[in-house]
């Protein structure tokens, strides 16, 4: 399958944001503060639609996702593609090995996808412009925006994915899981480097950097693994 490269518009993302996962998790708000003081859920309201209003003319969403055939060895899978085959590491995935996890998607020789999602070199530039500048709130406000707006991307992206998987299992309820490098299901974070290269990141401005993390900093790179329902 042919790589597959894009960008959208921040307004095709943002009906797609999880607003509970950006006041909770990266505003670090309690749910219960915001349910006892509405006051407070709309200063936060306010600070969203001051990041949003911002990122219109900083925000660069791009995105490339290409199939491989993949065969098993051991705990590790090894990737086909046209110049040759690269192997890679697995780890655990709901108590098993990550591919033991799918069986009937993971067998003598499958097809797997692999995204790489960014919003952008600007938006790392402007969150290293205030913070040294001291705007030290600001900056956690635009730091915790562009994070969710990256995980935003990158959903986004898998349910394209998702989308053209239909085309090839018609008889079937095809649902994936992504997976990002570093953790428990793909524990080496360096070999995200091999699909770096293999995916020409250099296409959306992605690059490797030293120890082993990409630049831009809001930036992803995961295996999509298409697996059949029961």
């Amino acid at each position: 399958m042919e790589r597959k490269k894009g960008i959208l518009a921040l307004q095709s993302l943002i009906p797609y944001l999880n607003k509970k996962f950006l006041y909770h998790l990266m505003w670090q708000v309690k749910a219960t503060d915001l349910k006892k003081n509405n006051e407070l859920f709309n200063e936060l309201d306010k600070k969203y639609n001051e990041m949003l209003e911002l990122a219109k003319s900083i925000i660069k969403a791009e995105y490339l996702y290409q199939a491989f055939y993949i065969q098993r060895y051991e705990n590790n899978f090894i990737i086909c593609h046209d110049t040759g085959e690269i192997g890679v590491s697995t780890g655990k995935y709901e108590k098993k090995n990550l591919l033991d996890a799918f069986p009937k998607i993971i067998e003598d020789k499958d097809t797997i996808f692999f995204q790489i999602v960014t919003i952008g070199k600007k938006a790392v530039d402007k969150a290293t412009e205030l913070k040294n500048n001291g705007y030290y709130s600001e900056y956690f406000y635009w730091h915790g925006f562009c994070a969710t707006l990256t995980e935003t991307l990158a959903d986004y992206v898998n349910n394209i994915i998702k989308i053209e998987l239909k085309k090839y299992f018609f008889n079937d309820v095809v649902d994936t899981k992504r997976f990002s490098f570093g953790y428990q299901a793909l524990p080496n974070l360096s070999e995200q480097e091999k699909i770096v290269q293999l995916l020409k990141s250099d296409l959306i401005g992605v690059e490797m950097i030293e120890q082993s993390m990409l630049y831009p900093e809001y930036t992803t790179c995961a295996l999509v693994l298409p697996y059949v329902c029961k």
